[in-house]
């Protein structure tokens, strides 16, 4: 069966014989692993085509599970994303940290225009790329349903004096529950954190083109989801951390 689907390139390994064994985010049909053995002999835009931080048209072939790639062509390459090392950094975790929450051949359009509306954005913005990888990471635990508990305290309900987040919990603890817990992964939260983390949910993600967050906000909220996700979402630290970890620090 030959599938036609719009994709971006996740992720891109060289095997052996001449084989490219591409992590496409397809719009159809989710994420697929397929061979490919376009890009060699020194044709550049058959080498674009199935390089991360393409979005592209694929015709693959299916057969049985397996997936081989039959022809590319670039509808859009955000190549100035790899010319700025803070904009590579940031969008390297995001298509690492996509591949890896997604599960195989489970359609999710909405996620996926998201991860390019996400690209798009990122290769125009000038400064304070943190932003765009805190809205997108928020947005996406929402889509996936794995957003926290913010509302209300995790252990008893109340709505009132909720200082504290705790990541086992998956959510927010108040100041009378946080006395039984013995628990080392507990934050303490303000009330502008919550309801900043609270904004990123419920505003559309194209919005964010003109909106930046306090550094030393980004960088407490971003500790704190990296925790959340490791511990719920079964994610180790990502490859791509070292190439971002200068979006978050001081």
């Amino acid at each position: 069966m030959l599938l036609h689907t719009e994709a971006v390139v996740l992720k891109r390994t060289r095997a052996a014989g001449g084989v490219n064994m591409l992590s496409l985010f397809t719009k159809k049909y989710g994420k697929i692993s397929v061979a490919s053995r376009l890009g060699f002999g020194g044709k550049r835009r058959s080498e674009l085509a199935i390089s991360p931080f393409t979005l592209g048209d694929y015709k693959i072939f299916s057969n049985r599970g397996y997936y081989n790639l039959d022809s590319a062509d670039v509808v859009k390459s955000y190549y100035a994303i790899g010319e700025d090392i803070n904009k590579y950094g940031a969008a390297s975790l995001v298509l690492e940290m996509t591949a890896k929450l997604i599960a195989e051949e489970q359609p999710m359009p909405g996620l996926f225009t998201m991860l390019k509306t996400f690209l798009e954005l990122m290769e125009d913005r000038q400064k304070s790329h943190e932003t765009l990888v805190l809205a997108y990471e928020i947005k996406i635990l929402d889509k996936l349903g794995y957003f926290p508990q913010l509302d209300a305290c995790v252990s008893c309900g109340t709505e009132e004096n909720l200082n504290f987040f705790s990541v086992n919990k998956g959510g927010v603890l108040c100041s009378a529950c946080r006395q039984n817990q013995v628990d080392s992964l507990i934050y303490d939260v303000k009330f502008d954190i919550i309801e900043a983390v609270k904004y990123f949910q419920r505003t559309p993600f194209r919005r964010f083109k003109n909106i930046a967050v306090k550094r030393e906000d980004a960088i407490k909220i971003q500790r704190i989801l990296r925790e959340y996700m490791a511990y719920h979402m079964d994610i180790a630290e990502l490859m791509s951390d070292s190439l971002s970890a200068g979006l978050f620090s001081k």
